[in-house]
């Protein structure tokens, strides 16, 4: 029947669906309700006011709600560091406000859905783009510098071989060198930021 597909389409979905009342006394919930909230599986059986929304979530939701009671569908409100089951979790509702069917006073639709991973991923990536362009300024700079390196290491050899006689000069061009040679390895490790390593093959045996 339409009911039946209708309740199986509901108890499938990603996201969580929780039917209230307009003070948020919970009426039904569906599974995934149940893994946000750290809810029981619904059942006709259970009290009616056994089940509750979790009190650091009634704040925000208490407040959509009111937006959805005074005008209709509020989408995409999120809430940070709400604690749930002792951890902080980012939950994205939405809301709105049901037909009153019979005598039932009108109810409010809450769909939830906890993002937390999904931040968490997005702020991972970001980082790792931030670090990847960093790199990658780091090389070009390193790489410009290091032909300047280059430039000064060739003229201090060609100097070096005109100062056969003065001791001192020689010793200064000599210096000259080494400190090019130093900058040159760093500019090498600076270039060794922006490259992507290539994986590395490991053979082992499954078995031990």
């Amino acid at each position: 029947s339409s009911e039946a597909r209708l309740r199986v389409l509901i108890e499938s979905a990603p996201v969580g669906i929780v039917e209230s009342d307009a003070d948020g006394s919970v009426r039904w919930w569906n599974r995934a309700a149940s893994n946000v909230f750290a809810w029981p599986e619904y059942s006709e059986e259970l009290p009616g006011n056994e089940t509750k929304f979790p009190e650091a979530t009634l704040p925000e939701l208490r407040e959509l709600w009111s937006e959805v009671t005074r005008g209709g569908t509020v989408d995409g409100r999120d809430f940070v560091d709400v604690e749930i089951a002792g951890k902080l979790r980012v939950l994205s509702a939405s809301a709105a406000l049901l037909t009153p069917t019979g005598t039932e006073t009108p109810g409010l639709l809450t769909l939830i859905d906890d993002v937390t991973n999904h931040r968490e991923l997005k702020a991972e990536l970001r980082h790792a783009y931030t670090m990847e362009i960093r790199g990658q300024v780091a090389s070009r700079i390193a790489h410009d510098f290091n032909n300047l390196l280059t430039l000064i290491s060739g003229y201090a050899e060609i100097l070096s071989g005109d100062l056969d006689d003065n001791e001192r000069a020689l010793q200064m061009v000599r210096e000259i060198q080494s400190t090019a040679s130093r900058a040159s390895m760093l500019t090498t490790q600076l270039q060794a930021i922006g490259r992507t390593r290539e994986p590395e093959l490991v053979v082992f045996n499954p078995v031990t």
